[in-house]
């Protein structure tokens, strides 16, 4: 089963899930990028750059906000849902995006 969009208050603080897929044997956690251009992760700083047509946007780095994992951990744990493996991804959707990453 998926679940898209889903925005969950935890500790005071708001956290939200592109989509998440229910199985008998896990769950997964989508993080969905549909940026084009060159995208560069850089772990240094934090963020994720985008360099399109010479112009260079930045982003929070995907990587951090798979943090929702622990958050639906911890609600899973308060509400007595039984022990199951959570997994993450980051899907880049669009072809015309290349990704690339600091040496470290």
């Amino acid at each position: 089963m998926f679940i898209f969009n889903i925005r969950i208050l935890h500790m005071g603080y708001y956290f939200q899930i592109d989509t998440l897929l229910f199985t008998k044997k896990f769950l997964l956690l989508l993080e969905i990028k549909n940026y084009t251009g060159h995208i560069y992760f850089d772990d240094k700083f934090g963020q994720l750059v985008r360099k399109l047509n010479d112009k260079l946007d930045y982003f929070e780095d995907p990587l951090e906000q798979v943090r929702q994992k622990y958050h639906l951990l911890q609600i899973l744990k308060k509400k007595k849902f039984p022990d199951i493996p959570i997994e993450h991804l980051i899907v880049f959707s669009n072809k015309n995006s290349f990704v690339d990453c600091s040496p470290t």
